[in-house]
């Protein structure tokens, strides 16, 4: 998941590339794409975005289409490649070998640098290359691929047989380092700035959890987690927790678009869009399944027990909604024009007209009113349901 430069929101599917504009999601393919998936959303300097697959397969999107950049499934052998940008250079991590690509011409040549640990690297704030290097220790290079300096990186020895993974991070300070277990979970963090290394105190709450990306918002913090999204403040190299949602979510990624909404994606459950964080935050509801905006100051909230709350961030009041089911909220969707709503679960699918407060069952063959058209063919184009209109008069 990603925001490029003009606030469109990406996300990397596992049958094709997908562009949300705020109102609709545009899909982007490829007639030479084979693999089935596409992962690791990244934006070069021009402000392209990219993708890659098990394949070997690496796209850029550019203005309404996808185009393939070039294959390097020799290379990479079925395996998903890492890489980065590092000035005008495609910089691939495959397997035990960094290869340098010319974005204008595709020429290639392996660089001086060997691999440790399971990501490419970052690119820190003061345009160097930063990467993980032999014995643990951090690296950084310049734009010719010149070891300009090395950082020791204090890992207890008994720990180190025992890390499997690296991943990177950066805010405008200082890039950051991850190192988890063979497991994926949490063992070490560091902040590399200012030519030292300082290891990060994490809160409890977060070892031993297997961290899939961080999402920096000033001092800030949000871990997309196999246990949902913890929110911590960092005040000089000391993390100290401040909230923790989702908990029933393997959450994969979290940023926050230009309008102030919370994205959200999880590894089963697809995407949660939170337009108040306030009513997770200040909720002790912990089953959430679906988030719909109402107005600008109410939510609904639909749990994994079926039951429908309303909330006001004016008040911070949460009010059980009429609409109930012995199984969890699959779906909801609010049409703010006819003020009805469309709440689906395994066992219904519902329209509330919240103004008359009458609820309308959608059963195999219905009479929809013209009011109410809208509101079923913005749920098809949503939700792809397949339905035979009839209309009988026009």
């Amino acid at each position: 998941m990603l925001e490029d430069k003009k606030g469109f929101i990406w996300l990397a599917g596992n049958k094709c590339l997908f562009r949300y504009d705020g109102k609709t999601f545009k899909t982007f393919t490829h007639p030479e794409k084979r693999s089935r998936s596409l992962f690791n959303l990244k934006l070069d300097s021009e402000g392209r975005v990219w993708c890659n697959n098990f394949a070997g397969q690496f796209f850029y999107a550019l203005d309404e289409s996808l185009y393939l950049f070039d294959d390097y499934s020799k290379k990479t052998k079925g395996q998903l490649a890492d890489y980065l940008f590092f000035d005008d250079q495609l910089i691939i991590r495959i397997n035990d070998v960094k290869l340098s690509v010319d974005l204008k011409t595709k020429n290639k040549k392996r660089l001086p640098i060997e691999n440790f640990g399971t990501d490419g690297g970052v690119i820190s704030s003061n345009d160097v290359f930063l990467t993980l290097t032999e014995n643990f220790n951090l690296g950084l290079y310049d734009k010719a691929y010149q070891l300009k300096k090395t950082f020791q990186v204090p890992i207890l020895e008994a720990d180190k047989p025992k890390l499997g993974f690296t991943s990177y991070f950066k805010d405008e300070d200082a890039s950051y380092v991850v190192f988890q277990s063979k497991n994926g979970e949490l063992k070490y963090l560091y902040s590399v700035g200012n030519n030292r290394v300082l290891k990060v105190v994490l809160p409890n709450e977060l070892k031993n959890t297997v961290v899939e990306h961080c999402f920096i918002e000033n001092d800030t913090w949000y871990f997309s987690t196999s246990k949902g999204v913890f929110v911590a403040k960092y005040n000089s190299g000391v993390l100290t927790s401040k909230t923790h949602y989702l908990k029933a979510q393997y959450v994969t990624n979290v940023l926050r678009d230009f309008n102030g909404n919370l994205w959200l994606s999880t590894l089963k459950n697809g995407l949660f869009i939170v337009p108040n964080e306030n009513v997770i935050i200040h909720s002790k509801i912990t089953d959430i399944n679906v988030l719909e905006k109402q107005t600008d100051s109410t939510l609904y909230i639909g749990r994994q027990n079926g039951e429908l709350i309303q909330f006001n961030k004016n008040n911070s009041a949460f009010q059980a909604h009429s609409l109930r089911s012995k199984t969890g909220v699959k779906h909801l969707n609010y049409n703010p024009k006819t003020k009805v709503l469309f709440y689906n679960t395994s066992d219904k699918s519902l329209l509330f007209n919240e103004v008359l407060k009458v609820t309308q069952p959608i059963a195999d063959k219905i009479t929809i009113s013209n009011e109410y058209i809208q509101d079923f063919i913005d749920i098809i184009d949503f939700y792809n349901y397949n339905i035979e209109f009839t209309n009988e008069d026009k």
